[in-house]
């Protein structure tokens, strides 16, 4: 083997440990995600004060809690749910992400179904004790029937990444309580929250670089020699 194929060697293998080293020692983020779910079409109760109806992970509560009522009809309730992440696949890895990284994205997802007729001009929808949504601002939010919204909540509806992860880390550690104001049934909710991923290093990049124009370098004399 002559002296410009061990140079040509040396250098491929450097760059590619290089590389290897950039790819591996850059952060991926970790996207976690919490579900609930619960019917379409929930079977209506009759309720006296204080009355709920449970439909799978979603509490409805009756909006107007002095007056006897049918509740689970999509009128005038109060829907309430937790999207728990304490189960969710790389929850450790997260934890420590954000500890030291803001949030990239909130994208909550949700179906909702509207009766016709209903009045949904004043409803919302909330992470408590941060923010509310109003179902007007949302275009692809249903005026009848039943339809899944997709919402990016720090890029589309100005919540922060310090509001969202002050109600992940409050009480209930890593569970974001949830509510619907009140004329659509809720039955499915899905959060996923990504930290901000870490950039290459400056090192690792003008290490691969200095190494790729080694190889250059060995190839342009070996083309000379030969």
């Amino acid at each position: 083997m002559t002296k410009t194929n061990i140079y040509q060697k040396l250098a491929i293998a450097t760059t590619c440990a290089a590389l290897g080293s950039m790819i591996s020692g850059k952060a991926l983020a970790v996207t976690v995600k919490a579900i609930a779910t619960g019917s379409t079409n929930p079977t209506p109760i009759s309720v006296g004060v204080g009355g709920t109806l449970q439909n799978g992970d979603f509490s409805i509560i009756r909006k107007i809690p002095q007056q006897p009522s049918i509740i689970g009809d999509g009128e005038d309730e109060s829907t309430r749910w937790e999207l728990d992440f304490s189960q969710s696949e790389g929850i450790e890895t997260f934890l420590d992400q954000i500890a030291i990284k803001p949030l990239a994205s909130a994208k909550l997802t949700f179906t909702a179904t509207v009766s016709p007729g209903n009045y949904i001009a004043t409803d919302t929808i909330s992470m408590l004790g941060v923010k509310s949504i109003k179902v007007t601002d949302i275009p692809s939010f249903p005026s009848g029937g039943t339809q899944t919204v997709e919402l990016d909540l720090i890029k589309d509806f100005g919540f922060t990444s310090d509001e969202i992860l002050g109600s992940f880390n409050s009480e209930q550690s890593g569970v974001i309580p949830w509510a619907y104001q009140d004329d659509a049934i809720i039955s499915s909710a899905q959060l996923e929250l990504t930290p901000t991923p870490e950039p290459l290093t400056i090192l690792g990049s003008a290490t691969a670089l200095g190494f790729g124009a080694l190889f250059k370098r060995q190839q342009s004399k070996k083309q000379k020699e030969s």
